[in-house]
């Protein structure tokens, strides 16, 4: 185990992270990378419309259930899209190879119910916690995704995540949507 005492905490923190050392290629060219810590994760937020997130707040369980099954089934298909045609896993020194993943993301999803705010205020929401890991197609080992190329992505996430979350309350629901005009 490390001793933060004895190197510093800086340099316990490039180190570690939550407990594991942190492997790095020992190549001349990756100095740069090795002053870095490394991510482990990215943090998705998937919320809903205003509108959905509202009504589930103030509507009866069977409204609620359904709201929550058409969050679902958006985030699922958000994250499937992400996984299938954006995500890209590099290697080689700089990341210079690059590829679409093997088997898609490795995703961890937590629903949650509240908002930060104080007095626990209601507001449908869930975390989606991607793995910085991934499978290289040609080989099968693992690397790291391409944060850059993923987070360049993220604003289309989410308006995919909006249109199809819209989509399902409104063939569930029967609900209708129209844009508002904020002049």
């Amino acid at each position: 185990m490390l001793s933060w005492r004895r190197t510093g905490p800086a340099q316990a923190r490039r180190t570690t992270v939550l407990g594991w050392p942190i492997g790095h290629n020992r190549s001349p060219k990756t100095d740069k990378a090795k002053q870095r810590t490394p991510w482990l994760c990215f943090d998705l937020v998937f919320r809903p419309p205003p509108t959905a997130h509202l009504a589930w707040a103030l509507k009866d369980d069977r409204h609620r259930r359904v709201l929550e099954r058409c969050q679902d089934i958006a985030r699922v298909k958000t994250l499937a899209w992400l996984g299938q045609s954006v995500a890209e896993i590099r290697w080689r020194a700089g990341g210079k190879q690059r590829a679409r993943v093997k088997d898609g993301l490795t995703v961890a999803v937590f629903p949650h119910d509240e908002s930060r705010a104080t007095e626990s205020r209601p507001l449908l929401h869930a975390h989606g916690i991607v793995s910085i890991r991934a499978r290289r197609p040609h080989n099968g080992e693992w690397g790291n995704l391409s944060a850059d190329w993923l987070m360049t992505h993220i604003v289309v996430a989410e308006t995919l995540y909006l249109l199809y979350s819209m989509e399902e309350v409104s063939a569930r629901l029967g609900w209708a949507w129209e844009p508002r005009c904020l002049s």
